[in-house]
């Protein structure tokens, strides 16, 4: 009688999960958490993202959550790199990251629905921002970095435009 070695067995489970749709659990730090620990303009300087000076206009709740962030509606003044046109604009206040691992793609660790649980308040309707819009990893819409929020001051964007120029930016 032949005998199927472990590792054909184990690699046939997994395929079979994957097939399934039962996701791979994942550990270490986002490339998003990656940049936060670059500087505070990293995500300028180390991506090609969208940064775009805006107005913010409304906020879809007050009481959002890691788990349920807050849609921004906002009003596009000045696009500082990037092709997004001044205008409205409505896109997700992304929650920071939580470097904590997914589990076994069944069951959520208690970490994790803790963290979903936290407070995620918006920015204040009325308030002027340089933001940098992350395209995400298989998201639909506008998601604003949790790396690159920043007030709109003389400062912030003399140094928003220095990074941008330290980037590469063309516009």
């Amino acid at each position: 009688m032949n005998r199927i070695p472990r590792a054909a067995v184990a690699a046939a489970l997994l395929v079979g999960l994957l097939v399934a749709g039962v996701p791979a659990a994942r550990a270490g730090i986002s490339f998003t958490e990656h940049l936060m620990n670059q500087g505070k303009y990293a995500v300028i300087e180390k991506t090609a993202y969208d940064v775009i000076l805006v107005l913010i206009d409304r906020i879809s709740h007050t009481d959002g959550t890691n788990g349920n962030p807050p849609v921004v509606d906002l009003t596009v003044l000045e696009c500082l790199r990037g092709n997004i046109p001044a205008g409205p604009l409505a896109a997700v206040w992304s929650p920071p990251p939580h470097d904590i691992d997914y589990g076994d793609g069944i069951h959520e660790p208690p970490e994790l629905a803790a963290w979903r649980a936290l407070p995620l308040p918006g920015p204040t309707p009325g308030d002027r921002m340089i933001l940098v819009l992350d395209p995400g990893e298989g998201t639909e819409g506008r998601r604003i970095s949790p790396a690159g929020r920043y007030p709109l001051t003389d400062e912030t964007k003399r140094e928003v435009l220095e990074a941008l120029k330290k980037a590469g930016a063309k516009n």
